[in-house]
């Protein structure tokens, strides 16, 4: 099988439903912007040696297809209770974690160590995909909900970013 199948070369691409829009599509966007996060999360994953972290993250990478796909798919999935579940694991995994980290001063500068900065620039890139996922017109309760998951994700990161910093 070829890699290549020149249905992109006029400026259109095929979303997971399979409707066809061009590749300036808000969606499309939105669509890079979850895929690179998913990338930076794989480097953080190759950087650590935490197995259960490691199975969140790898978890977390799942997750972000789901939202691709109700991002993308007409009809709606049913991924609405998913995503509230997700999002309520991730408040669970957020206190606990605020547990393990000192106190918030309202600044934390990145770069202490690697993995420390890569978890930062996984929760900077999650904002990002955040703010495109708020871009899309049509708010589904579906959407409304991914975009809850990832409002909880990126603060999830932000937490494993200062408990890398130690």
């Amino acid at each position: 099988m070829k890699i290549y199948t020149r249905c992109g070369d006029g400026g259109e691409t095929s979303l997971p439903g399979g409707e066809r829009v061009g590749k300036d599509d808000v969606r499309v966007e939105c669509l890079g912007c979850l895929d690179e996060l998913s990338a930076h999360i794989g480097v953080l994953e190759a950087q650590i040696s935490d197995a259960q972290l490691e199975d969140h993250l790898q978890g977390v990478q799942r997750n972000l297809f789901k939202v691709g796909v109700s991002l993308s798919c007409n009809p709606a999935l049913g991924l609405v209770e998913f995503f509230d579940l997700e999002a309520q694991l991730l408040e669970q995994a957020i206190d606990a974690l605020s547990e393990l980290v000192p106190p918030f001063d309202g600044f934390v500068l990145p770069g202490k160590n690697l993995p420390s900065a890569q978890a930062h620039v996984c929760r900077t890139v999650c904002r990002r995909s955040e703010r495109c996922l708020a871009s899309v017109g049509e708010r589904t309760a579906e959407l409304t909900a991914a975009m809850k998951y990832m409002n909880r994700l990126s603060d999830w990161l932000f937490l494993i970013a200062r408990r890398l910093e130690e």
